[in-house]
């Protein structure tokens, strides 16, 4: 979690101030606030989302838990199945894996399908989570995962939530599956006659240079 000290004595978070003595680590201070990081995860489906949850988690084996809004533990795989309900429910649920207990993760779905419920759904969340008390229950950070590839852009539903704003609560981009970009940008820097080790050396930054370049053109 993003925090600054200021000159007061203080750790600002983006919810609230955390008193921190002389001499003291602040990340340390801040953990023992907030011993859970709290996100909300957004991103059409096959985003690549669940890949990003592991890789944060350091999960081998892909194992996670699932507990309702009422902190009963339910079968895993009950967060994939349509909600025959509105869906604030399933938004609710908590998120954790066994490897690494302190990230507690939200699940944001099918807001491509273009519902506006779906979106009041998100509004409403992020509204009640950004007034709950410990400073451990907010929501601390909503991670949007943008698969790069595909060059479909953001529809008219995703644009609307972004331009309403997300109160205090910070939004970090997520480029997902750079795999496929990866390859192509490699054949076509072989292609145009750079060497083996050359174009392994070029491939990333030529993949984040073309990403760049269509982002601006949208």
């Amino acid at each position: 979690m993003h925090s600054r000290r200021l000159s007061d004595g203080t750790v600002q978070t983006p919810h609230s101030r955390i008193t921190i003595s002389h001499g003291r680590d602040p990340e340390d201070v801040v953990k023992k606030h907030v011993p859970r990081f709290r996100v909300l995860v957004m991103g059409r489906r096959n985003a690549g989302k669940t890949t990003i949850l592991q890789k944060m988690t350091q999960s081998s084996d892909g194992q996670f838990v699932v507990h309702d809004s009422n902190g009963n533990q339910v079968d895993p795989g009950s967060i994939l199945q349509p909600s025959v309900e509105r869906g604030r429910s399933r938004i609710d649920w908590e998120i954790t894996y066994p490897s690494n207990e302190r990230f507690v993760f939200h699940d944001s779905r099918g807001m491509e399908a273009g519902s506006r419920d779906e979106l009041e759904t998100l509004k409403d969340f992020i509204k009640r989570r950004i007034q709950r008390v410990p400073l451990s229950e907010k929501l601390h950070v909503i991670w949007y995962c943008l698969p790069t590839d595909t060059s479909r852009p953001l529809c008219h539903e995703e644009m609307a939530f972004f331009e309403q704003g997300t109160g205090d609560v910070p939004v970090i981009a997520v480029f997902t599956k750079f795999e496929d970009r990866i390859t192509k940008a490699f054949s076509q820097l072989r292609d145009g006659g750079m060497s083996l080790r050359e174009a392994r050396r070029h491939e990333i930054p030529a993949c984040r240079l073309r990403l760049l370049a269509e982002q601006v053109a949208l």
